[in-house]
């Protein structure tokens, strides 16, 4: 092959530190090895790279300079293409599927994900929507706000358990009556709700339900665009609405009814069949989620 990874390399290491020399040092070769394999390199490609004078720092040609600029680009494309190799020789997954909601994309998610991609950079991590039938069928990784019905050759942990806030605008009415809320005063105003999905079936919403005047949103992006715009109060897991409360778009309903106090797992789990990326990932996952515990109550 004529341009390679390890070719494109020398020469980067070349240019950058002025010498042959300096650069073998770096790339841990012998000098006369980086010089005969440029050598070969400039042979292989019919053009001069460099400029070469007895004690003078190596320069480039001005080929050496439009093939240098082009390389650079090329680089990084081929060392990501050279590890994915890699990977796929040593048996670990081209890309792994993460199956949440909404509603259970906890801080902890983003922190693992960053934390494995350092290891497993060449590994695609997809994010799907749990509520589209067809998620649950490719998952790889699976994480919901209460146990799913169990999939075959799947193993879950329950990462640790949150309790639910009433919610709404700063401009509902509800938001401004003063003192704690009453059955009754919920009743008065619609609540919105997540569609009934897998995550949530109509028993586990009828347990969150406090009003009679109901308008259910099929996909997060509406749920929590119709709380911030004032179409009714809903239900929010507590430590997610925090920071939406600090920034003022939504405020928290103090009521004399009980929003389950028992506290709601967050499920983790994952297939059998992941391969060592997968298992890494899991890892993480459950090294942040003590790490975001230990940061706050969630109970």
């Amino acid at each position: 092959m004529l341009v390679s990874v390890e070719r494109l390399k020398y020469l980067k290491m070349i240019v950058e530190l002025g010498s042959f020399s300096a650069a073998a040092r770096q790339l841990g070769k012998s000098t006369s090895g980086v010089t005969q394999a440029m050598d070969a390199f400039e042979d292989d490609l019919g053009v001069t790279l460099f400029e070469r004078h007895q004690g003078k720092a190596v320069s480039l040609t001005s080929s050496g300079k439009s093939f240098y600029l082009q390389a650079m680009e090329l680089i990084p494309q081929l060392e990501t293409l050279e590890k994915k190799a890699q990977a796929l020789q040593a048996g670990i997954e081209d890309e792994l599927n993460i199956v949440l909601h909404g509603l259970s994309y906890f801080g902890f998610i983003s922190e693992a994900i960053k934390l494995f991609r350092q290891s497993f950079p060449s590994v695609t991590v997809n994010l799907l929507d749990i509520d589209n039938p067809d998620s649950l069928f490719k998952a790889d990784i699976r994480i919901s706000l209460a146990p799913v019905e169990r999939q075959r050759n799947m193993r879950s942990v329950n990462l640790f358990s949150f309790m639910w806030q009433l919610v709404a605008s700063p401009q509902h009415p509800l938001a401004r009556i003063k003192g704690e809320l009453t059955q009754a005063d919920l009743a008065d105003y619609t609540q919105l709700m997540p569609f009934p999905s897998k995550l949530f079936d109509q028993q586990l919403l009828h347990s969150l339900l406090f009003s009679g005047s109901v308008m259910q949103c099929e996909r997060h992006f509406y749920y929590l665009t119709g709380l911030i715009d004032g179409l009714g109060f809903g239900i929010f897991p507590g430590v997610l609405a925090t920071p939406l409360i600090s920034e003022g778009k939504l405020v928290p309903l103090e009521v004399d009814v009980a929003v389950d106090k028992s506290g709601w797992p967050m499920e983790l789990a994952w297939s059998d069949s992941i391969g060592p990326a997968g298992d890494y990932l899991v890892e993480c996952l459950q090294t942040e989620a003590e790490r975001f515990c230990a940061g706050r109550s969630v109970l």
